[in-house]
């Protein structure tokens, strides 16, 4: 075997075990090993289906945080389908903590939040731990309410929040491996974190509503990161996924896009389905008269860590390393 052959085979090796980038890791061998959907010739998928409606505000992630946000995000859209709450402001008071998940499953070299997470690590984490309220976390002083970025640190009382964040956790995980079996969970009410290898395109749709990828792009050329599939649609742009991302409103379409199918498929790695019985076993977050002012009267805060001035935006994602 010549050189250039050894090196497309470590190449095409690396990639099927773990694709790594600035924000998640995918181990393609504990992904397989995990709990998998399983499709039923009874299903019905109609041509159409959105949750968009039960998500919170589309919030900034800070450093490689993209699993913790899309984690943090899809959880709290399944609480919100079950309590059938629509109400964005609401949902987005009741959000749950994208520091927890990320502090919790971070390597512990891993001191300035810069290395990502194994997103299945971090799903096997939710489904036995869950998550507490970001009321419990970050608010009133740290990002998205304030400029401190939390990171290799926990603000009391983690045991606190350990009793609230088990309340929350999910009832089942299911791996998801298809364009079919993500409509197929998403037309039940179940939320869907991706992981994509994204490429330099995907960073720039500023202002878009349809990603199209450039025809020399694949999935060699992107990094790791993780999403939200919010719905679908098998007639818009010839058959789309929506996406919500954690990168603000300025990107994409108010902080969401679409995605061909076609598309989707090259850059795709894994998807994870969150499942929980009706009934809800976790109380909402206690507020006092003026945390209710601020949060929910004037709403000002975390409204507005969403928003980024478009000037910004190209020389913010390349800060970030386009996380």
């Amino acid at each position: 075997m010549n050189n250039r052959m050894m090196i497309t085979v470590f190449l095409i090796a690396g990639l099927s075990i773990i694709a790594q980038g600035q924000g998640m890791v995918f181990d393609q061998e504990a992904f397989d090993k995990g709990e998998s959907y399983e499709m039923e010739r009874s299903d019905f998928i109609p041509d159409a289906f959105s949750l968009k409606k039960y998500a919170p505000y589309v919030l900034r992630q800070q450093l490689s945080t993209c699993v913790a946000y899309s984690t943090a995000t899809a959880l709290t859209m399944l609480n919100a389908i079950l309590k059938n709450e629509a109400d964005t402001k609401i949902i987005s008071i009741q959000m749950l903590s994208p520091h927890w998940i990320y502090y919790r499953n971070r390597d512990n070299t891993d001191k300035a939040c810069k290395e990502g997470l194994n997103i299945d690590k971090a799903m096997v984490d939710l489904l036995n731990y869950g998550a507490p309220y970001m009321l419990m976390v970050e608010y009133p002083d740290f990002h998205p309410y304030g400029e401190v970025q939390l990171c290799n640190y926990y603000p009391p009382d983690f045991e606190k929040d350990l009793a609230t964040a088990v309340a929350n956790k999910p009832d089942e995980i299911f791996r998801v491996k298809s364009t079919d079996e993500i409509k197929a969970v998403i037309s039940k009410g179940l939320p869907v974190v991706i992981g994509m290898n994204v490429p330099n395109s995907f960073e720039m749709a500023i202002g878009k509503s349809l990603w199209t990828p450039k025809i020399t792009e694949t999935k060699l050329d992107g990094y790791g990161h993780a999403l939200v599939v919010v719905g679908y649609d098998d007639k818009k742009h010839g058959g789309s996924f929506e996406i919500l991302n954690s990168w603000g409103e300025a990107w994409g379409n108010g902080g969401y896009i679409w995605v061909k199918y076609s598309d989707f498929k090259k850059f795709f790695l894994g998807g994870y389905a969150l499942y929980k019985e009706k009934k809800l076993r976790a109380e909402s977050p206690n507020m006092s008269g003026k945390e209710k002012s601020v949060l929910i009267d004037n709403d000002i805060k975390l409204s507005k860590s969403s928003k980024q001035k478009k000037s910004k935006d190209v020389n913010r994602w390349k800060e970030l390393g386009g996380k």
